[in-house]
C-alpha cells in the first residue's frame, strides 16, 4: 500500500499543473512577477554597461548565456523529478521559442544596448504587453472582450501601464546631455529594439501553448525553450565573423554573464513559465512596464542618474495600470486556451 501512494506522489509531482483555477492565489503570482521584473532591470543594468565594452560581443554573451542556463534550468528539472524529453510534435513550437524568445527576445536587446541606452531600449519593451494583447487577440489565444467591464478595465490598465512606462522613459531621456549620441546609434539601436519587442511578444504566447499542449512542466519548457535558442544562436556563429579573442570577455563582462544566467535565464524564466501556467500570457507581459520603474530606481540609486518628476510620474502611471489589470484579470472568465 505505501508503494501505491509513493507511486501515485510522484505521478503527482511529475504533473504539471495547466489551469489558473489550481488553488494558486492571485497575489502569489503577482508578488513573483513583481520579484522577476526586478531582476530584469539589474540585469539591464548590468549588461548595459557589458555591451558599452568594445571587447564583448553580444552574440557571444547571448550564446553563453542561454547554453548555461538551459543547463541550470534542465539540471533543475531533474533534480525535482520533472524533467521530460520533448516530443516530435513539441520541436516545432520550440524552434519558434528559440527564434523568437531567444534570438530576438535576447539577443537584439543587447545589439540595441551597444547604440541605445538602457531606457531608450526600455521604451519598446515598455509596448510589449499591448502588442502581446493585440496579438492574442488576434489569434484567439487570449481574447479582449470589451463588452465587459473587466475587459475594458484590462485594456485601460495595459494602455496606462504602457504609457506610464513611455513617459518616465521620456523624462529621463530629456535629462540627457544633448548630441551623446548619434543619428544612426538612435535609427540602428531603435530597430533592433523593435524587433526585441516583436519577439518578445511572441515569446509567452508560444511558451503558454506549449506548456497546455505538453505534458512537460513548465520548469522543463523553459530549460528546453533555452536550449533551443541557444541552438539558433549557435547557428549564427558561423556566418557573424566574431573577432579572434571575441570568448576572451573582461571581468565585468564575467560578472554579468553569472547573474544573468544563475537570475535572468535560469530563475527568471522558471518564474515565468510557472506564471504563465498560473495566469496568461497577456497577464505576464503586462508587468514589463514595471521594469522601468525599477530601472529608474536603480540608475539614481547606483548610477547618480536623476530621477525627475516626469519619471515618477510615469512610475505612478505604471503601478496603477497595473492594479487595473491585475483586478480585471481576476473577474474574467478562464482563456480559450485553457478551455481547450
Amino acid at each position: 500500500q505505501s508503494e501505491d501512494v509513493n507511486d501515485e506522489a510522484a505521478t503527482l509531482r511529475s504533473t504539471p499543473v495547466h489551469s489558473e483555477d489550481n488553488g494558486t492565489p492571485r497575489t502569489v503570482v503577482v508578488a513573483v512577477l513583481v520579484v522577476v521584473q526586478l531582476s530584469f532591470a539589474v540585469s539591464a543594468v548590468l549588461c548595459g554597461a557589458a555591451m558599452h565594452d568594445p571587447r564583448v560581443e553580444p552574440l557571444v554573451f547571448a550564446l553563453l548565456r542561454d547554453s548555461l542556463g538551459a543547463l541550470v534550468l534542465l539540471s533543475a528539472s531533474h533534480a525535482w523529478g520533472v524533467f521530460a524529453w520533448p516530443s516530435v510534435q513539441d520541436v516545432g513550437v520550440l524552434c519558434a521559442i528559440g527564434v523568437f524568445g531567444i534570438y530576438f527576445g535576447q539577443l537584439f536587446l543587447l545589439l540595441a544596448m551597444k547604440h541605445i541606452s538602457v531606457l531608450n531600449a526600455a521604451v519598446l519593451a515598455a509596448l510589449m504587453p499591448a502588442s502581446t494583447m493585440l496579438i492574442g487577440h488576434a489569434v484567439g489565444v487570449e481574447p479582449l472582450v470589451l463588452s465587459s467591464l473587466a475587459g475594458r478595465c484590462r485594456a485601460t490598465g495595459l494602455a496606462a501601464a504602457v504609457c506610464g512606462g513611455i513617459a518616465m522613459v521620456v523624462a529621463q531621456h530629456a535629462a540627457e546631455p544633448p548630441g551623446t549620441r548619434g543619428a544612426r546609434d538612435l535609427l540602428v539601436g531603435n530597430a533592433y529594439a523593435l524587433a526585441f519587442c516583436v519577439g518578445g511578444s511572441a515569446f509567452p504566447l508560444l511558451q503558454r501553448h506549449l506548456i497546455d499542449t505538453s505534458r512537460m512542466a513548465p520548469l522543463t519548457v523553459a530549460g528546453w525553450g533555452t536550449a533551443f535558442g541557444a541552438c539558433v544562436l549557435a547557428l549564427a556563429v558561423p556566418v557573424a565573423q566574431l573577432p579572434a579573442n571575441c570568448w576572451a570577455l573582461p571581468r565585468a563582462a564575467w560578472h554579468a554573464l553569472a547573474y544573468v544566467v544563475l537570475i535572468t535565464s535560469a530563475f527568471n524564466y522558471a518564474c515565468l513559465a510557472w506564471c504563465n501556467a498560473h495566469s496568461s500570457p497577456v497577464f505576464v507581459a503586462a508587468f514589463n512596464p514595471l521594469q522601468l520603474v525599477f530601472a529608474a530606481t536603480l540608475g539614481a540609486l547606483a548610477l547618480g542618474e536623476p530621477f525627475t518628476l516626469g519619471a515618477g510620474a510615469g512610475a505612478g502611471l505604471v503601478c496603477l495600470g497595473l492594479s487595473l489589470l491585475t483586478w480585471a484579470r481576476a473577474q474574467e472568465p478562464t482563456s480559450k486556451l485553457l478551455r481547450s
